[in-house]
């Protein structure tokens, strides 16, 4: 478990939660992580399921993901595109 944030792995459930508000380092600390990186973790599978052949898993761990996704810069990718966890639903 992540003494920092008190859970353990990225979850759908942190991804329903509201995106934390604040800026800098503030969405990266404590339950905001949790939450944060639970976004980030469903958007990149939104993506990946999306567009398979442009996103690839690179490098994976028991603690870490990385992701190489390919693009043609003269037609970039909108990575804002919400894929659904962007805002989810009040409670």
């Amino acid at each position: 478990m992540d003494g920092s944030t008190g859970h353990e792995e990225v979850t759908e459930e942190g991804a329903k939660e509201p995106i934390p508000g604040g800026s800098g380092i503030l969405p990266y600390t404590k339950e905001s992580r949790w939450i944060t990186m639970s976004h980030m973790y469903e958007w990149a599978q939104r993506f990946q399921e999306l567009y398979p052949n442009e996103m690839e898993v690179y490098y994976e761990s028991d603690s870490f993901i990385c992701y190489r996704l390919q693009q043609n810069v003269n037609s970039s990718y909108n990575l804002a595109i919400d894929y659904g966890y962007n805002n989810p639903m009040p409670k």
